[in-house]
């Protein structure tokens, strides 16, 4: 099997231009405040915990352990540290 000079030079270039873009983007660390808007207890036999956060306007639902079920309260806020992709 031949391979042209023309092929390799386009497979070179794509490379490079992988490898510059590659090198460009970092991992930003951001924090996010939120805010435990309600705890629930689903099941009897098998309790599942659940928090209802908000952030940033959005409420999510977190599954959690039962230790952070009581670690964490009703209407206090809490900051989770985030990782987000940026280009230099």
């Amino acid at each position: 099997m031949k391979i042209s000079i023309k092929t390799t030079l386009i497979i070179a270039f794509f490379c490079m231009l992988l490898a510059y873009l590659y090198s460009n983007l970092s991992y930003k660390t951001r924090y996010i405040n939120r805010k435990v808007v309600e705890k629930v207890i689903i099941g009897k036999d098998v309790p599942r915990y659940y928090i209802l956060f908000e952030e940033d306007g959005i409420i999510n639902q977190v599954k959690v352990s039962p230790q952070d079920y009581i670690y964490y309260q009703e209407g206090s806020t809490y900051k989770k540290e985030a990782k987000v992709l940026v280009w230099n």
